[in-house]
């Protein structure tokens, strides 16, 4: 017997989760394991078949009562506080039945964070992966853009104003610890934003149930107001390099140099295009330190070298000499246009790159992802597959 995937299609803010899903629902049939993909509105117009699985993007599902003994994987690619209607069901009301539910989260310091603040058993690491089907020679010549960034960014001052917002009514006592955090914070001296302000909160000698609820709904606007101010202090620094970039947000109304091209933001399937078309690509992912973007799989497995914050996942993953060079967050963006001119110079930067997709491809394609994923379910219900358990 083997599990049946239903993959639910919804709509997200992030593009990446279609070519996500045409690629699991690929390999999965390749591996001889059924799947369909289906539309969110249609997800549950029938009951759940005993052997059926659904499979989510973040929280992309039906959530309602009388579905919620259906078997469920939640992949989520945000830290679990952007998640918290999900892990504080008991407060928000949501409809969740979490005996019945698996999430997988894309950084290992994230899952244990599930597991220690939320007290949610069934959370596994599954990092993010790769989803071209073949890897593409990385080549030096004829490529058209010499750096690419594919990145988002947020109004801060708007971010602020909500966080202030909430803090100024719901915990007052708490405003000059966020003030500091806002004004003080720097990802070189505590690179864990979420470690930092959890042991803070904790020192004022709130009880649990109370940092939960801090926690969820302080440092997602935390999180994006410095990520975003870091991404744009990357950005300003580059005055040398051609760099262009590709995401939503204002990045035309500012006065960026010269060098920067902004383009309208694209889908993931032209994001694979670019990246074939790219020589580096810069990934800017302070937070996901241990998790690997999946910026990071696509661009080494389009023959594209890649410039990246610091993750000891992947340095761990890929080892030496190989296709990605790192840069410490808050530190190294005033050097980071004499790396690139290097990077561009090197004669062995694709043999790098190419080292560097044999791992992709071996440990982090999406065919790996859909294994991994049957063995989740194996674990985690194994009557699935016809074996005692349950």
């Amino acid at each position: 017997m083997k599990p049946v995937f239903r993959i639910i299609e919804g709509q997200s803010q992030y593009g990446v989760f279609d070519s996500w899903q045409d690629a699991l629902y690929r390999e999965f049939l390749r591996l001889g394991v059924p799947a369909e993909k289906v539309p969110i509105a249609q997800s549950y117009a029938r009951p759940a078949r005993e052997q059926e699985v659904s499979l989510g993007f973040n929280l992309t599902r039906q959530w309602s009562r009388e579905h919620r003994m259906t078997r469920h994987l939640a992949w989520l690619v945000d830290h679990p506080t952007f998640q918290s209607g999900f892990f504080m069901a008991s407060i928000t009301g949501m409809p969740v039945e979490y005996k019945r539910c698996v999430v997988c989260l894309v950084d290992e310091h994230w899952t244990e964070f599930a597991r220690e603040i939320y007290e949610f058993p069934y959370a596994c690491f599954l990092p993010h992966a790769a989803s071209l089907e073949r890897p593409v020679p990385p080549s030096g010549e004829g490529r058209k853009y010499e750096v690419v960034l594919f990145g988002s960014l947020c109004d801060q001052e708007e971010a602020l104003t909500q966080l202030f917002k909430f803090v100024d009514e719901q915990m007052p006592a708490c405003r000059a610890l966020v003030e500091m955090f806002v004004n003080s914070f720097d990802y070189h001296l505590s690179p864990r934003l979420d470690e930092a302000l959890l042991k803070a909160i904790r020192q004022m000698g709130f009880p649990a149930p109370v940092i939960k609820i801090f926690m969820s709904t302080v440092f997602p606007q935390l999180d994006l107001y410095h990520r975003y101010k870091n991404r744009l202090k990357l950005i300003r620094s580059l005055t040398k390099s051609a760099v262009h970039i590709f995401g939503n947000g204002p990045w035309k109304t500012l006065n960026l140099p010269s060098n920067i091209v902004v383009h309208d933001p694209i889908p993931h399937r032209q994001v694979l295009e670019v990246m074939q078309q790219a020589r580096v690509l810069l990934n800017h992912a302070p937070t996901l330190i241990s998790g690997g973007h999946e910026r990071v799989f696509d661009a080494l497995a389009c023959g594209c070298s890649v410039l990246s914050t610091e993750s000891s996942f992947l340095m761990r993953e890929l080892g030496e000499r190989n296709g990605v060079t790192y840069f410490r967050a808050g530190v190294d963006e005033d050097a980071l246009d004499g790396r690139i001119q290097e990077l561009l110079a090197s004669p062995s930067l694709p043999d790098r790159v190419a080292a560097s997709q044999e791992v992709v491809f071996r440990k982090h394609h999406m065919g790996i992802r859909a294994l991994q994923l049957c063995q989740i379910v194996k674990n985690r219900w194994p009557e699935v597959f016809g074996e005692p358990g349950g």
